[in-house]
């Protein structure tokens, strides 16, 4: 709101007068939709007076679509209401994949409201600020090594010693820890929910379907139904065919942007093969594939643990004299 704003221009001017450094950082401010904080002009208007680096984080389009996939479904519908509360299923990747491939083929960027779903979300947001902003860069979240510390020793030119700091954790521990990587999210366990509750599986549910979901999640680990082959039903090699070009073709397509004609065919070479060694690698692990809920309900002790109601064991806790609890 406009308090918001007239309070955030004082505190930047503040810092201003002080001699400060900012670091401004909100997945708002880079929001494809219509928030106002996703606007450059207001960023132009409100960081008036300081010297502005954009800079924007860039993943693959085969990692950055499955991000996309999965908040584009978590809201209440899809969380938390039952199906015959107006709750949601979520899509299968597959589906949602093969939609957004399809609008890009046809051309989706032939208006506005296409081109922002249609797109990579880097390549749209720089093409976006680069039009307010002169410094305006792409932040390679593909590069090896931890994020953080990749992001602190590339973009901050005057913190020598965090860098050095984090650099030397970072080899300390030889690389096994990171300190900006978050866990991999997906939707098997609600899927197989759904699929349960469309077979009549389950009989009592609770208030929430998330709870039912997480206990479903948790039997899903133990029975290790995520490592099996046969839960799943991967793109066919005419859907992965298109993927894989997606991916390059959005990758060249920033390079051209953001170098113009300055990258030689030995170096697009090199991008190529890094690209598709990861590529591969999340193939390996079945990251683009769904969870085959009606392959998953035929594991009868699955559903034995997930699905049937379970018996609520009592134990009454007596205090004794000398304060230690005792079973009854």
């Amino acid at each position: 709101n406009t308090t918001f704003v007239k309070e955030l221009r004082h505190r930047f001017l503040y810092h201003q007068k002080l001699g400060h450094n900012l670091i401004l950082s909100s997945e708002h401010i880079g929001s494809k939709g219509k928030m106002k904080f996703a606007d450059p002009l207001l960023w132009k208007r409100l960081l008036e007076g300081f010297q502005v680096k954009v800079v924007i984080g860039y993943r693959h389009y085969f990692e950055w679509i499955r991000s996309y996939y999965y908040q584009q479904h978590l809201g209440a519908r899809y969380v938390k209401l039952w199906f015959d509360e107006g709750g949601r299923s979520q899509p299968p990747f597959i589906e949602f994949l093969t939609n957004h491939l399809d609008v890009w083929e046809a051309g989706g960027r032939s208006n506005a409201a296409n081109e922002r779903t249609s797109t990579h979300m880097s390549l749209w947001l720089y093409l976006e600020w680069s039009k307010v902003f002169d410094d305006v860069q792409i932040f390679d979240l593909n590069q090896p090594g931890d994020v953080f510390t990749n992001f602190a020793c590339q973009y901050f030119p005057t913190a020598n010693a965090l860098c050095h700091q984090l650099t030397q954790l970072q080899q300390a521990v030889n690389g096994t820890t990171t300190f900006g990587k978050r866990a991999s999210s997906n939707f098997h366990a609600s899927r197989v929910v759904e699929a349960a509750y469309e077979q009549g599986l389950i009989k009592h549910k609770p208030r929430r379907r998330k709870n039912f979901v997480l206990r479903v999640e948790h039997e899903m680990s133990r029975f290790q139904i995520d490592n099996e082959q046969e839960y799943f039903s991967c793109p066919s090699p005419a859907l992965e065919k298109r993927f894989h070009n997606a991916s390059l073709t959005f990758l060249k397509e920033l390079y051209t942007v953001t170098r113009g004609q300055h990258i030689s065919r030995k170096q697009w070479a090199e991008a190529q093969e890094e690209h598709d060694l990861l590529y591969e690698e999340a193939k390996a692990k079945r990251k683009f594939c769904d969870i085959n809920a009606t392959s998953v309900l035929l594991h009868k002790t699955f559903i034995e643990r997930a699905f049937e109601p379970r018996r609520q064991s009592r134990e009454i806790v007596y205090i004794t004299s000398d304060n230690h609890p005792k079973s009854g």
